[in-house]
């Protein structure tokens, strides 16, 4: 397995990469942060809108095939379903978590006894600002993947019709000739 594609190695350049900014987002406020927060929300919003569209338009039935696990089709569809279910969780967990930030930020600002540590608070925002942009990034990533499964299935069709149409030539031939 190449090791970009590991899930450990992926996770852990992220936490590596998101506690390198804790000390730069020590000088950041949070009120500066926040228009990013915002822009991670909207375009995780938008990722789970074109996936469920995917799902939708593309693959109507394959939540029917993929109750069928017993045939080597359903074992395909259940494939291809996760990988495209994948990027509808990861924003879903980063819409959580925005949305979860923003209330537990104004409850954080009415707590005096943290005024002393909102530095070290601002620098745990940004990492975790900077960790949900690279997940986000990802899962850009991952919405490629419905179009190389069609042009996959678009190759395989292309393929059997070109089969079926050289062996019913071959028919033809035997035919006229026969």
């Amino acid at each position: 397995m190449p090791i970009l594609q590991s899930r450990t190695f992926r996770t852990l350049i992220s936490l590596v990469v998101a506690g390198l900014a804790f000390p730069l987002g020590m000088s950041i406020p949070i009120a500066a942060q926040w228009p990013l927060y915002e822009a991670l929300r909207t375009t995780a919003a938008i990722i789970f809108g074109v996936m469920g569209a995917w799902l939708a338009i593309l693959y109507p039935r394959s939540l029917e095939k993929l109750i069928d696990r017993s045939t080597a089709q359903g074992e395909s569809e259940h494939r291809k379903f996760s990988k495209i279910l994948t990027p509808l969780i990861l924003s879903t967990v980063v819409l959580i978590v925005v949305l979860v930030f923003g209330i537990t930020r104004e409850i954080i600002k009415q707590l005096p006894f943290l005024f002393p540590y909102f530095d070290i608070l601002r620098g745990m925002s940004f990492s975790l600002l900077v960790f949900l942009t690279l997940i986000q990034v990802w899962t850009l990533l991952l919405t490629l993947v419905p179009t190389e499964l069609s042009r996959e299935e678009l190759a395989g069709l292309e393929a059997r019709r070109n089969l079926l149409d050289h062996l019913q030539s071959r028919v033809q031939k035997r035919h006229s000739h026969g």
